[in-house]
């Protein structure tokens, strides 16, 4: 083990990226509050880790298509969440459950997006759709992973989720 906590190249990415984000000291237990009660922590996501066999190729779609001022090696940093692509031999060459995951993306402008992703040459799985809490275009990378773009509209965008 090299000491980082995703092994590999991409551990050291993400130590690397980390430096530059604000982290809450790490708690080995939860914190008790009183005889009866414990503070329950909810952990962010940061990251997610993208295995594919084909990482130069899915690298270049996901920079052009959602991540266009990205240069360089490393992770995609996707608006402080970060999109690590790396090498595996334990995938196949296309998802074959891809509506198992499907990572959303929540957008101001839709229509702004959505001329960027076609432009990118992005395949559209149905056609965007407006739905009674916003609007919705569903669309998948080269390895057949599942992506959306949402645009919530007003009334579902401030309200708290059940």
């Amino acid at each position: 083990m090299d000491g980082f906590p995703f092994g590999g190249w991409h551990g050291a990415i993400l130590a690397e990226k980390a430096t530059d984000m604000p982290i809450a000291p790490a708690r080995k237990r939860p914190r008790e509050i009183n005889d009866k009660e414990t503070e329950m922590i909810t952990p962010k996501p940061g990251s997610v880790l993208l295995g594919t066999t084909r990482p130069a190729e899915l690298r270049e779609w996901y920079r052009r298509a959602l991540a266009p001022a990205h240069e360089g090696e490393g992770a995609i940093d996707l608006g402080g969440f970060l999109l690590v692509i790396d090498q595996r031999d334990d995938v196949d060459t296309k998802n074959n459950e891809p509506g198992r995951m499907i990572l959303n993306f929540h957008v101001d402008d839709f229509d702004a997006v959505e001329t960027q992703l076609r432009a990118a040459g992005v395949d559209w799985l149905f056609p965007v759709s407006d739905r009674p809490n916003g609007r919705f275009g569903t669309f998948a990378d080269p390895d057949g992973n599942y992506l959306q773009i949402i645009q919530l509209n007003e009334t579902h965008r401030h309200r708290p989720h059940a």
